[in-house]
Formats: structure tokens, sequence, C-alpha cells
């Protein structure tokens, strides 16, 4: 499924939803995906309390694309649904913090446990650090509890 395709997607939710808004297609260098940015004067109904609405803007345009994919495509490349740059600063504020605590981590040589976050933000994580030699990154716990272990595996 191509960008104008799922812009098109995001477009008709939108008008089911009478938020009128514009859609910006542009890649999202740091986790290395399609950002798909929504700009609009209703950004709080998209966001929601803690970007949950966002959150599950997000999951309904993933499941319509995964549909017309079909169950055994898989798809290149991910993408993100962003509204008023909310997810760009989140990713902001994660690659910053995961950069301390990476610096933290290969200083002391030790393991260093981030507080517990959603899949999505543990993916920025895994990918932010992907190309860092000396450290590596895995998933613990369960549920509600799960983080990412930022892990020092010497040079």
């Amino acid at each position: 499924m191509n960008n104008e395709e799922i812009k098109e997607i995001i477009q008709q939710l939108l008008n089911v939803m009478e938020i009128s808004g514009e859609i910006e297609v542009a890649p999202e260098e740091t986790i290395k995906v399609t950002r798909f940015h929504i700009k609009t004067d209703k950004a709080h109904l998209l966001i929601g309390n803690q970007g949950a609405h966002l959150t599950a803007l997000s999951h309904i345009v993933r499941k319509i694309v995964e549909r017309k994919l079909g169950r055994n495509e898989q798809e290149q490349g991910g993408f993100i649904v962003d509204v008023d740059d909310y997810q760009s600063k989140k990713i902001a504020e994660i690659k910053e913090k995961t950069g301390l605590l990476a610096e933290r981590a290969q200083y002391f040589k030790i393991d260093v446990e981030m507080d517990p976050m959603p899949a999505y933000e543990r993916m920025i994580v895994h990918a932010i650090l992907s190309g860092t030699e000396s450290i590596k990154t895995e998933s613990t716990g369960e549920g509600k509890n799960r983080r990412v272990v930022v892990r020092y595996v010497g040079e």
C-alpha cells in the first residue's frame, strides 16, 4: 500500500469525524518510518488525554491498512500518524532520555532498566539504539509493566 492510499484512509476517517485538516507525508528520520502529519484546529479532539485518542486513531488506521494488504503480506517499512507534532515531540523526549540512559550504561558498564512504557515507545527506544555497538536493548516484563532494558555488551 502506498503513502497516498494511507493518506486517503486517514482523510476518510477525518471526514467521518467531521474534522477538517491537512495531511502532510514526510519521513520520520529518528525511527525511519513514514509520518502522516495531520494539521488541524481540532488537535485536542484527535490527541486526547495523554495521546489516548491519537493511539486509537493510529490503531484503526493500522488495522485498515493490514486488512487491505491481506494477512499474508508484510508491509515494507512502517508509518506513524501524528497530530500537530505530538508524536514528534514525544519521539524527541524519548530520544533524549534514551541517549542519557545509554551513556550511563556505557560509562558505568551496567544494565539500565527503563520505566514501563507502551509498545510504540519501546519500539522507538529499540530503533534509536539499534546502531550502537556497545549497547543491546531488550523488552522484559508483562502487560503494563513491560519495559526496555538497556544492556552494556562491551566494545
